[in-house]
């Protein structure tokens, strides 16, 4: 490339010299010169001097020599062409090339892969099968105080009304982990657990509210101190109850409090997503007494 630009200039060069001496017959007499591309390449410098010009040279060059290490090898070549001609055959076909083994980064940055998800964890949940059949059907029994032993373990007094409701201990809520977690494949909730559905219960226990709220028509009650953040025990589904306030609570009169005893209708209502128990226990009508 470099001497076909040589060339060009020297034409140039000469084509201005015959210019200045002497007109057009002149530049007639240089179109009909035989100028020989050979000869122009082969001279290694022409140089030219005008009365009011610079020095132009022209120097021949030779062709760029490769560096060995430049020069594919014939077996690094032939892995492109492959790879190059996989290419362009999953491009008509829409499908995702296969990278050989020997190209680990290839394979990483959008291979083929295998389609098969692997199989899931096994869960090995070991039940004592006379839990769950006590699960089934609670022994209940009257105590001569007016409360009821149940399966010789939970005491609950009251009658589950709206002037005598059921006073829970939390205790009684947590025990259904021993036999319903559905991601385990544990699906029976214990019966003196359902038994609590649609009945009215009080509980005590720490309350977080929601946050961003002046007033708050919901809160949460735990077994575990919580400050909704950082602080405490996050709670579980077992041992916390949603709660829908029959009146909104505003938050001067709440900012300080964080324990108290709620009254209101229960119910057992698992929420699940993908197998994974998110809640269990609802209140709706919620009041709520601050202290102790």
């Amino acid at each position: 490339m470099r001497v076909f630009w040589a060339i060009v200039g020297l034409l140039a060069v000469v084509t201005a010299v015959m210019l200045l001496r002497g007109g057009a017959d002149k530049i007639e007499s240089v179109s009909q010169t035989d100028v020989s591309v050979n000869q122009v390449a082969s001279a290694p410098t022409v140089t030219v001097n005008l009365p009011k010009a610079e020095t132009v040279e022209v120097i021949e060059t030779e062709s760029p020599t490769s560096k060995p290490s430049d020069v594919p090898t014939s077996q690094s070549t032939d892995e492109a062409t492959a790879l190059a001609n996989d290419l362009m055959t999953a491009a008509e076909k829409g499908t995702a090339p296969v990278v050989p083994a020997s190209q680990p980064e290839a394979a990483a940055a959008g291979g083929q892969h295998n389609p098969t998800p692997a199989a899931p964890k096994a869960y090995d949940a070991k039940v004592d099968p006379a839990a769950m059949e006590l699960a089934k059907h609670s022994k209940i029994e009257q105590q001569p105080d007016g409360s009821v032993l149940i399966d010789n373990k939970f005491t609950v007094r009251g009658s589950g009304t709206a002037e005598d409701p059921y006073q829970l201990s939390w205790d009684l809520l947590t025990s259904a982990s021993e036999t319903y977690q559905p991601r385990l494949g544990l699906t029976q909730v214990p019966q003196r657990v359902n038994m609590l559905n649609g009945k009215h219960v009080k509980i005590t226990g720490y309350m977080a509210f929601p946050l961003a709220q002046m007033e708050a028509k919901e809160v949460l009650i735990m077994l575990n101190m919580w400050d909704g953040c950082c602080i405490g025990i996050p709670p579980s589904p077992y041992d916390a109850i949603e709660v829908q306030l029959a009146e909104a609570i505003p938050y001067d009169k709440r900012r300080f409090i964080n324990y108290g005893t709620l009254t209101g209708v229960m119910k057992v209502d698992p929420y699940l997503v993908n197998d994974w128990l998110l809640g269990l226990y609802l209140v709706e009508d919620g009041k709520l007494d601050f202290g102790l």
